[in-house]
């Protein structure tokens, strides 16, 4: 589910049906529904996650299409991004979308257990994560969400706890090239080091990337 600016309940529906509905933040009527089952433009096979941007374009991770479709406000089809792949600006299985306030994509890949970011142009950005158990790695992501400063959270599912990434001041990013090298050095990345929230056991840990031994706080 995600929020428009003007209080608007938009709402993703999978299995029984491939569609979005949307609700009226006031009066909780129906407001509009878009969407069918298929792999054209508008169509989707097992909507996931729902992002909104700044002008209430509306962001569809369409996972089984292995793509992120944009909407206009009023439901209309914009454009789509990504596809099946490994590669930067390739996507698998994406299960969550969130769009920053400078426009950038994050996208949530169940299939390749990384966090892949994209500039307001669909270009990929940087890469987070990828398979594993430490931190900064991720077991079948499912969902994200971005706070008031740009702070990144990841529900990592197959490991069981929440990765907290920390947005550095300042950071904006630059395209990184086809290659299947690190997207960014780390002194370049737009996000630095995991907080790791849980397992639910009342701690919480915070771990730097390489130089700070792990520490409750």
């Amino acid at each position: 589910m995600a929020v428009n600016s003007r209080g608007d309940l938009f709402v993703s529906e999978y299995t029984t049906v491939d569609r979005v509905q949307a609700f009226s933040g006031a009066t909780r009527n129906l407001l509009m529904v878009f969407g069918r089952p298929g792999t054209g433009d508008g169509e989707f096979n097992r909507a996931e996650g729902l992002g909104i941007d700044a002008a209430d374009r509306i962001y569809v991770a369409d996972s089984c299409n292995h793509r992120i479709q944009i909407f206009s406000p009023e439901g209309k089809w914009l454009r789509s991004f990504g596809r099946a792949g490994r590669g930067p600006g390739e996507l698998s299985y994406p299960y969550d979308v969130r769009v920053d306030a400078a426009g950038r994509r994050y996208v949530c890949e169940f299939g390749n257990s990384r966090i892949q970011i994209f500039d307001a142009w669909d270009q990929p950005l940087e890469i987070l994560g990828g398979a594993g158990a430490g931190p900064g790695k991720f077991n079948n992501p499912w969902s994200i969400a971005l706070d008031s400063r740009g702070n990144l959270y990841v529900a990592d599912s197959g490991n069981h706890r929440v990765q907290k990434f920390v947005r550095r001041p300042g950071s904006a990013g630059r395209p990184i090239s086809g290659s299947p090298r690190p997207a960014l050095r780390d002194e370049q990345r737009a996000l630095s080091a995991p907080w790791i929230e849980g397992p639910w056991r009342g701690r919480t840990t915070r771990i730097s990337w390489a130089r700070d031994t792990p520490h409750a706080s």
